[in-house]
């Protein structure tokens, strides 16, 4: 494709326009790679962050896990205990009305 510079009195130097400038692309490519990684390290962080975040619930739940069954065990052995005390004191009410330890039974 050819083009034609007839009639342009300024010269085809000013028809092409300026030089690039190198240095400031080298530059501006420097600064985009630089606030790329800055901005990658910010989001690997938030991502670390969530999964440590993430890790410490899922621990915490465990705790309070373990803590309620720790509960409903000692509430069972309370009961179990509750029940053998009432027993004792049924079999001891008993014996005492039977005529006491002394008086035949165990005496």
């Amino acid at each position: 494709m050819a083009i034609r510079y007839a009639g342009n009195s300024k010269g085809i130097h000013n028809f092409l326009g300026k030089k690039t400038d190198f240095g400031s692309l080298g530059s501006q490519g420097i600064m985009e790679d630089a606030n790329n990684f800055a901005a990658m390290s910010m989001n690997n962080a938030k991502v670390q962050g969530a999964s440590i975040a993430g890790a410490a619930k899922v621990a915490a739940a465990q705790h309070w896990a373990d803590a309620g069954g720790r509960a409903a065990s000692a509430s069972a052995q309370n009961s179990m205990v509750s029940g053998v005390t009432s027993g004792l004191q049924g079999v001891i009410g008993g014996i005492s009305k039977a005529g006491g330890f002394g008086k035949g039974l165990f005496g």
